[in-house]
């Protein structure tokens, strides 16, 4: 999945500078990178990977209509197919098992049927139809990219609360020793200790 761009920075995903231009006399999409900041960036398998979703900005004509999606080939047989360029991201400060590429493209032509026109789409004569009104096909796939991102959001903050609820548990059933317990009493909990009071004080209203 092709999105990200070098400089995209904050905006990666909404920023997209790759560029997919329809030629009419061939029925095909020139896919093209205009500059080493619009190399896609990140690409998890892009090392390996035989095919992609590539996000471009789609020109019909002289009418930009924003990023699309497009299935193409990265390899056939195992090679870069011509027009293709990867190289490694470097180093990381971890996972560094991990495969991830730059992509970029040097006109690389695709096939009109590369378009995923589930909700924009151009015919055989050239005319491009936004199939589904009221909404651009990157606000669509933006969508699912912010959704994703909203369910993990709350995953994290479930497991956070659970983690939490363990921990207390643990803590306010953890006896410790104190010099000011008398013969007979019961010993304090972990969590009687002043500090953790407070700490736990403030993740009960924060959580």
């Amino acid at each position: 999945f092709a999105l990200t761009e070098k400089l995209a920075g904050v905006q990666s995903g909404l920023l997209v500078q790759t560029q997919a231009r329809y030629d009419f006399a061939t029925e095909e999409f020139i896919l093209s990178t205009p500059s080493p900041g619009a190399a896609k960036n990140w690409i998890s398998q892009g090392f390996t990977a035989d095919k992609a979703v590539v996000l471009a900005d789609l020109t019909v004509g002289e009418d930009r209509k924003g990023p699309h999606a497009f299935l193409m080939d990265l390899r056939n047989n195992g090679q870069l197919v011509p027009g293709v360029s990867v190289g490694d991201m470097g180093i990381k400060t971890t996972g560094n098992d991990l495969d991830n590429a730059w992509i970029a493209f040097d006109n690389v032509r695709l096939p009109r049927s590369a378009l995923l026109d589930a909700h924009a789409g151009i015919d055989a004569q050239g005319n491009y139809t936004q199939r589904t009104k009221g909404i651009s096909p990157f606000e669509m796939i933006g969508q699912r990219l912010y959704t994703g991102r909203v369910a993990v959001a709350q995953a994290a903050l479930s497991y956070c609360r659970k983690l939490f609820e363990v921990t207390r548990q643990y803590a306010d059933n953890k006896p410790i020793w104190s010099p000011f317990t008398r013969a007979g009493e019961a010993q304090p909990s972990l969590s009687s200790i002043p500090q953790l009071q407070s700490l736990y004080g403030e993740a009960e209203e924060s959580l």
